[in-house]
């Protein structure tokens, strides 16, 4: 076997490797069981986190800029990248127009805080275990029904 074939095949294979990782997670967006909203689509999902009225009050909730599920949640569900995310967000606090979901540093803090607020939402890994109390509105695992 030639040296560069011997390298293609070590670059595909950590190439495929690193997708692998890259998209693996998935991403649930979680609320109170109170609350009433039964789910959400990827539409309602963004509208909410880049600040567009929706017909339900509540308060969306993010992770800390750093954190991996925050970036899949920015690629799979808003379609944006973090930079894009800070610029949309930096223009509209200048100009008062809107503001930014809350940010919390961990995926514990989201769960923390929804058990004690029924009318926040948060997205966090597909494989964090949920609390009774905590129910799934929208998930980047199946296709939404609406």
């Amino acid at each position: 076997m030639s040296h560069l074939r011997i390298t293609k095949t070590v670059f595909g294979i950590f190439a495929l490797f690193n997708s692998t990782l890259l998209y693996a997670n998935d991403i649930i967006l979680v609320t109170h069981v109170d609350t009433k909203i039964e789910s959400l689509t990827q539409r309602e999902v963004k509208n909410l986190y880049m600040g567009a009225a929706l017909t339900y009050e509540v308060t969306p909730l993010a992770l800390s800029p750093n954190n991996s599920a925050r970036v899949v949640f920015n690629t799979k569900v808003l379609g944006l990248t973090e930079s894009r995310i800070q610029s949309y967000w930096a223009q509209m606090r200048f100009t008062g127009r809107k503001t930014p979901p809350q940010t919390l540093a961990s995926e514990i803090d989201i769960i923390q805080k929804l058990t004690s607020s029924p009318n926040s939402i948060g997205y966090i890994s597909a494989d964090q275990a949920l609390p009774d109390n905590l129910k799934v509105l929208f998930s980047t695992k199946r296709k939404s029904t609406r």
